[in-house]
């Protein structure tokens, strides 16, 4: 269970008591404290539930999952009462998709199409609903499956896992996504009766967490075995477990029932191990715990030339006139990010605003995507400043630039963590005001359903290192990573890449001389193209192929990713 040992995610609980899915900060020591509570959810919270009221009461599972078809993060949860639903995660605001399935629905897993796939265990059976046919779509695949309880998704092996009361199987979905079919492709008997709980060993993708009526084994894909034998071991492994997963940092989290609870199945108790702790609630009923990491296993690898082609479109060269996006869409560009400069084109003025409003709207109209909104950066935006004064007002300036973001609907945003130049003797005050700064920005962007993507700098800017990059992002777990292959002058792109391609989520291409930043055209430097590509590939990033050329030629940009792609292809096809 190796990994990042800075980086844990929130705990999502299913409090009977309430009736509601809390989502609890993970370094918070007394959940008693409502500041624990980070998120909270039910369905009256939301529009387009209504018929579906009598469906809640007793949730049974919450995941949160990334999905690109989805616009971002999506929460899956199900209830005893028959409800299983869909909604964008944080925003909670809109119903994705919900039904009443009836047959006692324990878990729920979203699939890479938009589908979900649900497990009942009164029910016997694990269903594909064809939620990405609409809100209410009823159309679904099923599979007899007696005492359904968990179902998990396999991105690397591109299997549904399934756990019933007897035998753990893996299902292949096939079928067109309105009409899903189900083929069940493996299956093996549990070593002990009445599985219950099934999740990804976070940080081994070839081993899964099942729990059972008298134990906890880590289920081994490659060779088909239970293991009983693990790190912490003497501690998780114990009987009438509901719930069991593990952090990035290893500390494995489980709930298990105690006497005196509101239900015979539930408990005010959450367990920790490696470290051993607990966190308790007052007057909870908690049934599961479930660690919202959106990203659990390893992205598989992908082919690029699927990518996108997208560019980097300088908002002040639209104010001078030096931008045609009928060109840009004529040229086959996909999708831009948007920038700018501040000191020459003030966003917070409201003329300023209205003016990018309409211009968004017109790079829709054209067919293309406003993929990254990239914040402004300068002495007036730089979040590594010390003084706690000048830091306050820097986060709420990019608060309300994210703010802006949200109501254009762009749900990515890219920051640089600090101006320069940085004395080596003020980096660690910068390194850590930086970090703080994140933490809060992550926080506000979280609550507006954007993710940050922190940009790798040059020269003596933070973040001129992979092992720096780690260092930032470790300030909390949801923000993730721009690569600039043109600002790393001290590692070969590849090798930032495989250090940190899980967690990459756009990039800016252009090329440099290794001496400093260029934003030449790819091919006109030192950078070797098809070594960063595969290992972009490899690691599954799935964002655009985005050029950060200074005053492109737009129809070069799209000849350009010909001859990159017909080299790769030469190269490694």
């Amino acid at each position: 269970m190796s990994g990042d040992k800075h980086i844990d995610f929130p705990i999502a609980v299913t409090d009977q008591a309430t009736s509601r899915i809390l989502v609890m900060d993970p370094k918070a020591v007394d959940w008693n404290d409502e500041s624990a509570v980070t998120w909270s959810w039910s369905p009256s919270d939301t529009a387009g539930f209504e018929e579906l009221a009598s469906a809640w009461g007793l949730p049974t599972d919450a995941k949160v999952r990334f999905n690109p078809l989805l616009g971002g993060q999506t929460m899956v949860v199900t209830d005893s009462y028959g409800l299983a639903a869909m909604i964008p995660y944080p925003a909670g605001d809109c119903k994705q998709w919900g039904a009443n399935v009836g047959g006692n629905p324990h878990s729920a897993e979203l699939l890479p199409d938009g589908n979900i796939a649900v497990a009942a265990s009164t029910g016997g059976w694990v269903r594909v609903y064809a939620a990405s046919q609409g809100p209410s779509a009823e159309a679904y695949a099923e599979y007899k499956f007696a005492g359904a309880h968990g179902v998990h998704w396999d991105s690397l092996r591109q299997v549904l896992w399934a756990l019933g009361d007897d035998e753990l199987v893996a299902l292949r979905i096939e079928g067109a996504a309105a009409e899903p079919v189900i083929l069940e492709v493996h299956r093996t008997t549990l070593s002990s009766r009445h599985g219950h709980d099934l999740q990804p060993v976070c940080g081994d993708a070839d081993r899964l967490w099942v729990s059972t009526g008298v134990n906890v084994y880590q289920y081994v894909k490659f060779t088909d075995t239970f293991e009983s034998e693990y790190t912490g071991n003497e501690w998780i492994n114990r009987r009438a477990v509901k719930s069991v997963g593990n952090q990035p940092s290893g500390l494995v989290v489980s709930t298990v029932p105690r006497k005196g609870g509101l239900y015979e199945w539930t408990t005010d108790r959450v367990d920790l191990v490696l470290p051993e702790s607990k966190r308790l609630r007052k007057g909870a009923a908690f049934y599961k715990a479930r660690i919202l990491n959106p990203f659990y296993e390893p992205r598989q690898p992908v082919n690029p030339a699927k990518w996108r082609i997208g560019a980097s479109l300088y908002l002040n060269d639209w104010v001078n006139g030096r931008v045609d996006i009928a060109e840009w869409a004529r040229a086959g560009i996909h999708c831009v990010e948007l920038a700018w400069r501040n000191d020459s084109f003030n966003l917070f003025e409201p003329a300023n605003e209205s003016q990018c409003s309409g211009w968004i709207d017109e790079i829709r109209k054209r067919g293309m995507d406003v993929w990254t909104l990239h914040l402004p950066y300068g002495p007036m935006f730089d979040i590594s400043v010390t003084d706690s004064d000048r830091s306050r007002e820097v986060v709420e300036r990019h608060i309300r630039l994210m703010q802006m973001a949200h109501g254009w609907d762009i749900r990515t945003v890219v920051l640089h963590p600090s101006w320069e130049p940085i004395a080596d003797d003020e980096r660690p005050s910068r390194l850590a005001a930086c970090k703080q700064a994140l933490a809060v920005l992550a926080h506000e962007a979280d609550l507006l359903g954007i993710v940050i993507a922190v940009e790798c700098l040059p020269r003596t800017c933070l973040g001129n290192t992979s092992g720096e990059m780690l260092e930032l992002i470790s300030a909390d777990s949801r923000l993730r990573i721009c690569c600039d292959v043109n600002h790393l002058l001290q590692e070969a792109p590849e090798q930032f890449i495989r250090k940190l391609g899980q967690r990459v989520v756009t990039v800016h291409m252009s090329d440099c001389d290794g001496v400093d930043e260029r934003h030449w055209m790819p091919g006109f430097g030192i950078i070797r193209w098809n070594e960063t590509i595969r290992a972009l590939a490899e690691h599954g990033y799935s964002g655009p192929f985005l050029f950060e050329i200074r005053q492109p030629v737009v129809s070069e940009l799209v000849t350009c990713w010909n001859r990159l792609m017909a080299d790769y292809m030469e190269a490694y096809e």
